[in-house]
């Protein structure tokens, strides 16, 4: 009897490790059908995001649901004729001209829907790949609302650490370690924000310029010239930046509502409090799977807002701002461009913004654009215009081809 016992714990003993070992089997099965899944879709990616209308873009006598059937209805100068095409209808000449992406997202989407989109990537940086995700667009389109978010609605910056604690609760049997730093990049000087707000003091709310002003000559970091893929091991592309260890999300939100408040920010003719600078946060995965150590990051990006400066009305220091923000978001249409081409030479060095990503855009690296745009419901002559001058320069004058299809004008 007692031998019989004994061999069917055995068996059951045996039974486990099987089941276990299966289980690990068809993880990594799973990660291995994922990654080709992001390898057939393109390293580089890019979405649209449509802004909801402004209240002042919409009649004070008609609720937002009349207002948007009115501009179906009265031919909405922006339309979705398929999946990942948008369209931009002019009246004033009858003309359309569309445009494609690997996918849209109407004004009616909600954060969550465009997360999931994201998703995929944040999986990856996972499973060890560095990863770049950047909201870009005019002045007051919403890319900020997108990666943020409210607290009540959290954008994609904090999603994307849920999913990373998901990850870690579901695979217990790795070891896992998240830290998160703060940085923007202003007049093409990096500044450290967790470091200034903690510099600064004084709170939740927002800071004084002249306290802001303190604490970024305190705080302005350097940024490895090594070239990508070179850094040693345990040397960060940035050295010095504080890095704040967090595992879960109220510690996630204490640390992005530390940083936003040192961040730079000024009121133009196009947004109210427009950013002059680009806001990366920085999220360091570290993990050892089946007995190997990796470390991954993931750079989710608020650029700037991209501006005409005759539209915006700037001038002085604000004119400055601009100046660079435009040259650096050319220099990252350059580096992007050229990632697409397979070019021999990557132009990383020509703007600050491109030195501190390059880790994470070059090699098996996964990007995703988000692009937002406005939805202009009532169109005057000059609103399409508008809408075309977005969509038709990703991130540069000259805009690399391969990033958005233009489908041309229509009759």
């Amino acid at each position: 009897m007692i031998g019989k016992v004994v061999g069917q714990l055995a068996c059951s003993a045996e039974l486990a490790a099987l089941r276990q070992q299966l289980t690990g089997v068809e993880a990594e099965r799973d990660r291995a059908l994922q990654e080709r899944q992001q390898v057939l879709r393109g390293n580089i990616r890019v979405m649209c995001r449509v802004r909801p209308a402004h209240q002042q873009q919409q009649s004070p006598s008609r609720s937002p649901a009349a207002t948007a059937a009115f501009g179906a209805a009265h031919g909405s100068c922006i339309g979705y004729p398929l999946e990942g095409l948008l369209a931009v209808h002019d009246a004033s000449t009858a003309r359309q001209r569309e445009f494609e992406f690997d996918a849209v997202f109407a004004p009616e989407a909600s954060q969550q829907q465009v997360y999931e989109e994201v998703s995929p990537l944040v999986r990856s940086c996972a499973d060890g790949y560095n990863v770049c995700i950047f909201a870009y667009g005019q002045t007051g389109s919403g890319k900020t609302y997108t990666m943020d978010g409210p607290a009540d609605n959290p954008g994609i910056n904090t999603r994307a650490l849920q999913e990373l604690f998901s990850i870690a609760a579901d695979e217990v049997d790795h070891s896992w370690s998240f830290q998160v730093a703060m940085l923007e990049i202003y007049n093409e000087a990096v500044r450290d924000l967790l470091a200034m707000s903690a510099s600064i003091g004084g709170g939740s709310g927002a800071a004084s310029a002249a306290a802001v002003a303190a604490a970024a000559s305190a705080h302005t970091v350097e940024v490895s010239g090594l070239p990508a893929g070179e850094l040693p091991p345990n040397m960060d592309r940035v050295p010095g930046l504080v890095w704040r260890k967090v595992s879960n999300t109220a510690e996630v939100q204490a640390a992005l509502r530390e940083g936003v408040r040192a961040r730079a920010t000024a009121a133009t003719a196009l947004n109210a409090a427009s950013s002059r600078s680009h806001a990366l946060v920085s999220v360091k995965v570290q993990g050892v799977r089946e007995g190997k150590a990796f470390t991954a990051m993931m750079h989710l990006v608020d650029l700037a807002g991209s501006e005409r400066v005759d539209k915006s009305e700037v001038a002085g220091q604000q004119l400055k701002e601009a100046q660079a923000i435009n040259k650096s978001l050319s220099a990252l249409g350059d580096v992007v461009a050229a990632l697409q081409r397979r070019g021999a030479h990557i132009p990383f060095r020509n703007s600050k913004l491109t030195q501190v990503l390059q880790d994470s855009l070059s090699g098996s690296s996964k990007v995703l654009l988000s692009r937002r745009q406005w939805r202009l419901l009532r169109p005057s002559t000059q609103e399409p215009a508008a809408a075309f001058e977005g969509l038709s320069h990703p991130l540069q004058p000259h805009g690399p081809a391969d990033i958005l299809k233009d489908h041309g004008v229509i009759d």
